[in-house]
C-alpha cells in the first residue's frame, strides 16, 4: 500500500493516521522489525531512503508493507520532498522511535 506525505492527518506516539482512516501503529511496526531482523530490542519502525526518487518511508505492519512517499510538486519538487521527508523523520524521532537509513 502506498500513501503520499500529504495523506497524513495526524502523528502521535501511537503512530500515523492517514486520510482514509488507516492507522500505522509504531508498536506493531517495531514488533515486526524486531521479528524480521531477529533482534530483541529496537525502536525501529521503518526503512527510509532520501536518495530515492521520490524519497520514501517503508513501514512493515503485521501483514502489510506501507510506503509513505514524500513527493513535491512543481519547480521545487526535490526540495519540497526532502523537507517533507525530514519533517516525518523528526516526528518519528520525537515520539521515541527510529528508522533505518537505506540511502
Amino acid at each position: 500500500m502506498q500513501y503520499q506525505y500529504q495523506d497524513i492527518v495526524k502523528l502521535s506516539q501511537e503512530g500515523i493516521l492517514m486520510s482514509d482512516g488507516f492507522q500505522i501503529s509504531f508498536q506493531a511496526c517495531s514488533q515486526t522489525w524486531k521479528h524480521m531482523k531477529k533482534v530483541e530490542a529496537s525502536t525501529c519502525v521503518a526503512e527510509r531512503d532520501i536518495t530515492a526518487k521520490p524519497p520514501y518511508f517503508r513501514f512493515y505492519t503485521d501483514d502489510n508493507m506501507i510506503e509513505i512517499v514524500c513527493a513535491g510538486k512543481g519547480l521545487f519538487q526535490k526540495r519540497q520532498g526532502e523537507k517533507m521527508f525530514e519533517q516525518l523523520r523528526q516526528e518519528i524521532l520525537r515520539w521515541g522511535f527510529s528508522t533505518f537509513d537505506m540511502s
